[in-house]
């Protein structure tokens, strides 16, 4: 998470802490994240997308479905991938920006394929086999684009009902299927109604609370001009604030 060095030639205690700042505020607009994804400021470094410059990346198949890239990435020698892996480290060398006390993580599946090579140009490698939890992580990814997933939904009823509507399929007929899909939209709907009754609500509060700003001002006021209380008197002070004589003598001891 540490930044590469900058231009002007920062220390590395103002480039951590600069990182430190990063994940808190990442940690503030996608709280999500943290569920599926620890953020350590201080933690291993983490990059995989530097590979793509190469284009001699299986990621892209995730994105694109091109047969003859498969056929060329499988095709390429031993020779050639320690080629790509070498510059792939050069550049992880230049992000690393002199801190030697960094250590990286490459966290891809695809990195499975090369390990040999990599064990070879990076002796002390670790290889590390973790699990995810698909619950929680295809939750994430719901939570994360829920229009896709609706639409996904929305397609293939329509399909269903357009094409084979008396079949059943993975052990639910159609009807099943639309009472299923109908109480997930009644759900969203609910969900929407209630976003704005609460935005609703917020704007009320925000209103209420200038209200009550402005009439907490006018009591203070209030007890100040009293001919009984004052700005000397005890529920001034319960109030919160200093009474003018204290004031006075702090000033006078400056």
């Amino acid at each position: 998470m540490v930044p590469n060095q900058h231009p002007d030639r920062r220390s590395v205690e103002a480039r951590k802490a600069a990182a430190i700042q990063h994940v808190r505020l990442t940690s503030l607009t996608s709280s999500r994240l943290a569920v599926i994804h620890d953020l350590d400021p201080m933690g291993a470094e983490e990059c995989y997308w530097l590979l793509m410059n190469s284009l001699a990346d299986y990621f892209f198949l995730l994105l694109w479905r091109v047969p003859a890239f498969r056929e060329m990435l499988d095709a390429m020698t031993e020779s050639e991938w320690t080629g790509v892996c070498r510059e792939y480290l050069a550049l992880l060398r230049i992000l690393d920006g002199g801190m030697s006390d960094r250590h990286w993580v490459f966290k891809y599946p695809f990195h499975a394929r090369r390990m040999a090579t990599i064990a070879r140009l990076v002796p002390n490698a670790i290889f590390v086999q973790t699990y995810r939890d698909f619950s929680v992580s295809f939750m994430q990814t719901f939570r994360k684009n829920p229009g896709r997933v609706v639409k996904r939904v929305e397609r293939i009823l329509s399909a269903w009902q357009s094409q084979a509507p008396e079949d059943s399929f993975y052990g639910m007929s159609l009807k099943e299927f639309e009472d299923v899909v109908r109480s997930a939209k009644e759900l969203r709907e609910r969900l929407e109604a209630l976003k704005r009754e609460t935005l609703v609500l917020i704007q009320s509060r925000a209103l209420i609370d200038k209200k009550c700003h402005a009439l907490a001002n006018g009591v203070v006021f209030g007890v100040r001009a009293h001919c009984q209380q004052g700005p000397e008197s005890p529920l001034y002070c319960a109030m919160g604030y200093v009474p003018e004589s204290k004031k006075r003598l702090v000033y006078s001891n400056i």
